[in-house]
């Protein structure tokens, strides 16, 4: 129910049965009955709303409800503004990938397209070939060097 008071503010009355379950994070105005409450309210012109439980006598008035307060809103543009700089940051990096890759495509079959090239395997064929680099063979200047065999039969070594 709306009530307009004589110096032209409006006022807002909640009903008394409602349950709004932010009151238990705010302070009551003030102990006392409903008219008294209502009495408060129409004096202040910045109260725009009051709650007024019964079972404790508690008052609650408020200058605004579910409202964003300014700090409030500007700390959600911000949220939402770093939110999407980072969904384009990653998008446009997983675009770069993807077009390097593409690339580097190009140029390992345009390199398999020469003959007497070395046979190229994936790096997944060399884990099944190496059993997981299980066998070490020897040690090289830059790493590990694994022994390995081909589904073929074929015998490979494999610096990891």
């Amino acid at each position: 129910m709306a009530d307009v008071h004589e110096h032209g503010c409006m006022r807002l009355y909640v009903a008394q049965k409602l349950d709004y379950s932010d009151l238990q994070f705010v302070k009551p105005y003030m102990n006392s009955d409903i008219d008294a409450c209502k009495k408060v309210c129409l004096g202040n012109c910045s109260c725009t709303a009051l709650f007024f439980e019964n079972s404790t006598g508690n008052c609650f008035l408020f200058d605004h409800i579910g409202g964003l307060k300014h700090a409030e809103l500007v700390a959600t543009v911000m949220v939402i503004a770093g939110l999407l700089y980072v969904g384009f940051y990653y998008y446009h990096k997983q675009k770069r990938l993807l077009e390097c890759a593409q690339e580097n495509l190009e140029e390992d079959n345009f390199l398999d397209s020469f003959s007497g090239m070395p046979v190229r395997y994936t790096y997944h064929e060399l884990c099944k070939a190496t059993k997981n680099f299980s066998k070490r063979f020897g040690q090289g200047r830059f790493g590990s060097v694994y022994l390995g065999v081909m589904p073929d039969g074929t015998q490979l070594s494999v610096k990891n």
